[in-house]
């Protein structure tokens, strides 16, 4: 278990600040293509509000997931879900009320940035598009490398 938590944390660094390099080009690139002019100051501050509630999760959601479910939340057999339903539900239902919470602030920020908020959300759902799919090609690179 402690391997776990110290591999977690060694990569997580990692990972995290990659995220979030690649997080604040993809965010100047699509503010670049709607005519916006952003200084480096307002992206970082869109990327701090992005990363709260995510942060959030991981260092307060995660370790109680971890007390509950222990190694089996990250299994196939036995699912979480058929080992303690309610837990699991329950901690399902606050992680999507804080990427909700994440992505309304996103959207906020940029509303401010661009001064509309159809543009705001507009790139508050291409960014979230975009973190999805630089996710999955950072666990295929990590899966590829382990």
């Amino acid at each position: 278990f402690a391997f776990i938590i110290f591999y977690g944390f060694c990569f997580g660094l990692v990972v995290g600040v990659l995220l979030l390099f690649l997080l604040s080009v993809v965010i100047r690139i699509l503010l670049i293509f709607g005519d916006e002019k952003i200084n480096v100051k307002s992206i970082f501050a869109l990327v701090s509000y992005l990363t709260f509630p995510i942060s959030f999760s991981i260092f307060f959601l995660l370790p109680a997931i971890f007390a509950v479910f222990g190694i089996y939340y990250f299994t196939e057999s036995p699912k979480p879900q058929n080992l303690k339903p309610i837990q699991f539900y329950i901690f399902t239902g606050v992680n999507l009320l804080l990427k909700l919470y994440s992505f309304a602030l996103v959207t906020l920020a940029l509303k401010y940035i661009t001064g509309s908020f159809i543009k705001g959300l507009i790139f508050a759902v291409l960014t979230s598009i975009c973190v999805v799919v630089l996710l999955n090609l950072l666990t295929e690179l990590f899966k590829i490398i382990l």
